[in-house]
């Protein structure tokens, strides 16, 4: 049984903070754990390539790093699960299922449209200038999520057409280039760390989604008693 009622002006600020807080909290063990197993093996590989000793610092111990990584992780989680959650209830309904959709098209706006122009880099790989990258992906994520937005919330082929060029338009005007396409990186460790991190993202995305929608709907479920 799902909640469809509008949720009311009186809902409390925790009722959002609470399951954003926990599906971050969960989400962000889960993928730190893949991306030590997955991820990190291959930035220490880039790093020997780049020769991040020579550059000047000792490297951050493993253990440090992997504290710094659940930290981001968590945080910026939280972050993304609040949307979702503050998403959920302007919606006035809640399911897991519904989740999954949301998730996915987190997923979609935040992590896959990007790396369409911008995939994940490793430590050495050539990159444009970080004021210009940061502007296009601040671009790509706000036309992509305004545009599956929408597709799925308006009615009429116009405001659909529209919300797909919408989403178009970042790629049509393109991603900014480095000034140089050579690199230290193998392109085989390079494709391996993109394919990798996009994975990662998938799975915290779904489980943002899931869990922020399941923990959500809990909440409901015990303010509606």
């Amino acid at each position: 049984m799902s909640l469809t009622r509008p949720v009311p002006g009186t809902l409390s600020l925790s009722q959002l903070l609470l399951p954003a807080l926990g599906a971050a909290v969960a989400a962000g063990v889960v993928v730190s754990a893949l991306q030590q197993l997955f991820l990190a093996p291959l930035i220490l590989q880039a790093e020997s390539f780049e020769a991040v000793q020579a550059a000047g610092g000792a490297p951050v111990p493993w253990l440090q790093r992997g504290a710094y990584t659940l930290l981001f992780n968590c945080v910026a989680a939280f972050g993304f699960a609040l949307l979702l959650a503050a998403g959920y209830a302007l919606r006035g309904g809640v399911t897991w299922r519904k989740g999954v959709l949301w998730g996915l098209c987190g997923y979609v706006s935040v992590a896959l449209a990007p790396a369409l122009g911008l995939p994940p880099e490793l430590p050495g790989a050539p990159a444009a200038d970080l004021g210009s990258r940061q502007l296009w992906w601040f671009m790509t994520v706000g036309a992509t999520a305004a545009g599956l937005a929408g597709l799925f919330f308006l009615r009429g082929w116009a405001w659909k057409l529209a919300s797909a060029v919408l989403q178009l338009l970042p790629h049509l005007l393109g991603a900014p280039r480095p000034p140089v396409a050579e690199s230290a990186v193998p392109q085989q460790l390079a494709a391996r760390f993109a394919i990798g991190s996009l994975g990662i993202s998938l799975v915290l995305w779904l489980l943002l989604g899931t869990l922020t929608a399941a923990l959500s709907e809990a909440r409901m479920r015990r303010w509606a008693r």
